[in-house]
């Protein structure tokens, strides 16, 4: 019963850790930005302090006499370390603002001086409460096996249930903890279960090792009989960067039809540590002696090569599979999704670690540092894998090429692992040579191209003649000719219709974000644009603008754009006032001076991790910072996405920043929030002025806007409206309008137009 409550701390140590893995790099983002790089840095620094605490522990658990006191302790310690994370990171952005801000244009997020510095920060803020963690386990190990056969057993359990912990962390966080009360209070939440765990810690301690209790005692250097066991090491570093490298390709194909948003990843990497847990639980009851261990880290290296095989053989079928699971529940079709293609390979990929903990530990006292050790290595190649094959495998050999290299690295591993132990028997070792022969050359995987031109909205195959394929560094990029435009689609997404040469620039709803804030702003000269998309809203602002900045995430969007330059038309990259930032629009904007007259933000889909952060508050004021006394921000939104409590919250967040905010409808599937510190008389001044139709009226007869009448009935709410609207749906209350714009006349002469624009606005809806 002791050992099960042990193993129940564990559990809720796991879940502990997950819950700050997922509240850390969303605080992270706000610092740091949410490109590639600074995520992937985020992520190896919490892994990296994950292994230097398991090495740390390898090297002094012998001396520890109440290792289970002493793992309670670390509790406290990841308790209290995990509190003030948020308040170093404070401390990060001032020093991040101090060091690299105040440029005179926004940087692009490329380059190795900022990698440095990213890690430099990251690492010293993660590494206490993730060292802490690393050093739990190996502490554990040592407390709970007094018997050379419960090292397998014991440890594999230890293992499986920590991660079964964190598979509840990952879902709480992402679906409750996150939306019910914020980073801050996931954190303390976290700290809560720490504390918790430590009482319980501390009182098995007292009743256990504070009697006196045998534990296995001895030095804790390896035994000389090891031989070449310790090979073992080597080969879980390159199991870790294979399996990471899986879990990177899987999430990345995945993504077509599951979507990008937390919950789509909570999902998955909740199916991908489930997988581990359960591969975890049956490799404990089998690794009984080291010979059998050394044979089964071989048969599961096999394992996750052919069942990987399997997987991506079987991928290009899964759109059809997700449609005929129906629509009715995502979270439900997701979860069946994700097992499908993650479960196999990741119950072979769970098994590794109590098979080489027992390969490596000739017996109980050297449990704990055979288990840190190997927790160390494994660890250490799960971050090499997380950042090659982002940044190196998938850009440089696509999905079909990063899938042969693994599998061809597991058959390797698992050749290799026949040798641990003893003399290898000739029949094994030739039928392993010849099976994974003929799997290299018989496996010659092709592009999913199915699941390539599916998304999560359609299943259904998008048809057109492909003229750019690439796997970036955040997305899969595919642009099509299809009925008479160039359609952009990322991660099986469409993200833009691009006219073809002989047809008009733009299109009606892109050109509406390109000529609103000139609409409000005539003498708008300087612009950011944050997403190019298709280029649409770049190729589309008038020419009386001389600086257009575009910031763009992924840099083969940029490259599909410039591929069909000649073609399309007309091509913003050709454009001398186009100058286009590769950084996610936090990073951009957080380190440089500059202001505009006028922001437009077109992200992708709002609820992807990434353009989810360019909705809230916090980024809100920043552009607010970095525009011009008077300038203007354009938040673009799908009305697909907004729901009453999403139009709501963002509707109330843009009012808290900008004191002057107007919600514009051009079309029913759009929602164009333009917000600004100066009063927003955008009608009254062009019926006052006749700018900016009197300078461009060929530009604005194109989008249909002759005269202020035109604008005017396509306005949904003012501040006053918009604010009535946030306790329920969006209130088109025309006659409100009209009796705002009179209020703000001062000139009478001019009452009979308003009275016309508040009759027409009404009939117009």
């Amino acid at each position: 019963m002791k050992f099960w409550a042990v193993l129940l701390c564990f559990v809720l140590s796991g879940f502990a850790a997950l819950v700050y893995e997922t509240a850390w790099m969303r605080q992270f983002s706000v610092v740091f930005g949410t490109s590639e790089l600074a995520v992937a840095t985020v992520l190896a620094s919490y892994m990296a302090g994950l292994a230097f605490g398991s090495a740390v522990a390898a090297r002094v658990i012998d001396r520890i006499r109440r290792p289970l006191l002493t793992y309670g302790l670390l509790e406290v310690g990841i308790a209290i370390s995990a509190a003030l994370v948020p308040f170093a990171l404070q401390g990060a952005r001032a020093l991040h603002a101090a060091v690299n801000g105040g440029q005179p244009e926004p940087p692009d997020a490329v380059g190795l001086g900022g990698s440095l510095f990213y890690l430099l920060v990251a690492f010293p803020i993660l590494m206490v409460p993730t060292g802490f963690m690393g050093a739990t386990l190996p502490l554990l190990a040592r407390h709970a096996v007094r018997e050379d056969e419960e090292i397998g057993r014991r440890t594999g359990l230890l293992y499986a249930l920590n991660t079964a912990g964190a598979v509840a962390g990952t879902l709480a966080a992402a679906f409750f903890f996150l939306p019910a009360i914020g980073l801050w209070g996931t954190i303390f939440v976290g700290v809560g279960v720490n504390l918790a765990v430590f009482l319980l810690a501390a009182g098995l301690a007292r009743s256990t090792e504070g009697k006196g209790a045998d534990l296995p005692s001895g030095e804790t250097k390896d035994s000389p009989h090891l031989g070449r066991t310790r090979w073992v090491l080597a080969i879980m570093l390159l199991s870790g960067l294979i399996s990471f490298t899986y879990e990177v390709l899987w999430t990345r194909l995945m993504g077509h039809l599951l979507g990008a948003s937390i919950y789509a990843f909570a999902t998955m990497l909740a199916s991908f540590l489930a997988g581990i847990t359960l591969g975890s639980l049956a490799a404990s009851y089998l690794a009984k002696r080291r010979e059998s261990s050394a044979v089964g880290l071989a048969l599961t290296q096999f394992g996750i090569a052919l069942t990987s095989i399997f997987i991506y053989l079987v991928i290009d079928r899964i759109p059809a599979f997700a449609q005929a699971l129906g629509t009715d529940s995502f979270l439900w079709r997701n979860a069946i999704l994700s097992g499908v293609v993650l479960f196999p390979a990741t119950l072979c990929i769970g098994a590794t670690f109590p098979f080489a903990v027992r390969v490596l530990a000739p017996d109980a006292r050297n449990a704990g540092p055979a288990s840190a050790r190997v927790y160390a290595f494994n660890t250490v190649g799960a971050i090499a894998g997380a950042i090659l094959a982002g940044f190196v495998f998938l850009p440089h050999f696509e999905f079909r090429g990063t899938v042969r290299l693994a599998v061809a690295a597991n058959l390797i591993l698992g050749i290799a692992a026949l040798f641990l132990i003893g003399p290898v028997r000739k029949k094994l070792l030739v039928g392993a040579l010849i099976g994974s022969l003929f799997a290299l050359v018989a496996f010659r995987p092709s592009r999913p191209e199915q699941l390539v031109r599916s998304s999560l909205f359609s299943q259904a195959r998008a048809e057109g003649e492909e003229l750019y394929y690439d796997v970036g560094r955040s997305a899969t990029v595919l642009l099509l000719e299809q009925d008479g435009a160039f359609v952009l689609r990322s991660n099986g997404l469409q993200e833009a219709d691009i006219p073809l040469k002989g047809a008009v620039p733009g299109n009606w709803i892109t050109r509406w974000l390109a000529a609103l804030p000139i609409l409000a702003r005539p003498q708008a000269r300087d612009m950011m644009i944050i997403g190019l998309g298709g280029g649409v809203t770049a190729e589309s602002i008038p020419a009386t603008v001389e600086r257009i900045d575009v910031v763009e995430l992924e840099e083969s969007i940029v490259r599909a754009n410039e591929s069909i330059a000649n073609r399309r038309a007309s091509n913003p990259l050709g454009d001398p006032r186009v100058n286009v930032i590769l950084n996610d629009a936090r990073g951009a904007l957080s380190l440089t001076d500059k202001r505009y007259d006028a922001i437009i933000s077109q992200p992708s889909h709002p609820w992807t991790p990434g353009a989810s952060n360019l909705f809230t508050h916090e980024f809100l004021e920043m552009a607010k910072k970095h525009l011009n006394p008077g300038g203007v921000f354009l938040q673009w939104m799908n009305v697909a996405f907004v729901d009453r409590e999403l139009f709501a919250s963002l509707g109330a967040t843009v009012m808290d920043v900008f004191p002057h905010t107007r919600v514009y409808r051009p079309r029913p599937t759009l929602l164009l929030f333009l917000a600004s510190e100066a009063p927003l008389d955008v009608e009254l001044s062009m019926a006052r002025t006749g700018e900016p139709l009197r300078s461009s009226p060929e530009y604005f007869g194109q989008l249909g806007v002759f005269s202020p009448l035109d604008v005017l009935a396509t306005l949904a709410s003012e501040r006053a409206g918009l604010a009535s609207s946030l306790g329920g749906t969006l209130q088109m209350v025309s006659g409100a309008i009209g009796v705002a714009i009179v209020s703000r006349f001062h000139d009478g002469t001019q009452l009979p137009m308003v009275a016309a624009i508040g009759i027409c606005s009404v009939s117009a809806f």
